[in-house]
């Protein structure tokens, strides 16, 4: 996967590389959200495989920091946002 990479801690303290894809800005909220892939390590022989997950983004002290998205509601959110701008931009291609 090509993009600009970056560390990532995981909840358990895991540093991990990350591929950025995108970040959103709803119109609808105050606040952005970052979408990244993270290969997965056993792949099953899959030589690529990635998972894609979703952030928020927050200001913290004047830095901006990855911030997990606890809530179930607001994770669908961040997909559904995810899936809905995709969408658009490959029907935006094709036509």
């Amino acid at each position: 996967m090509k993009g600009k990479t970056f560390e990532i801690e995981l909840e358990n303290g895991e540093k991990k590389q990350a591929t950025l894809i995108t970040r959103i800005k709803p119109e609808s909220k105050d606040c952005e959200y970052i979408y990244y892939a993270i290969e997965d390590e056993d792949n099953s022989g899959d030589e690529g495989t990635s998972t894609i997950y979703a952030s928020k983004i927050k200001e913290v002290d004047g830095k901006q920091i990855i911030d997990n998205l606890d809530d179930e509601e607001e994770r669908q959110y961040a997909y559904k946002v995810f899936s809905e701008t995709y969408k658009k931009l490959r029907d935006e291609k094709q036509n």
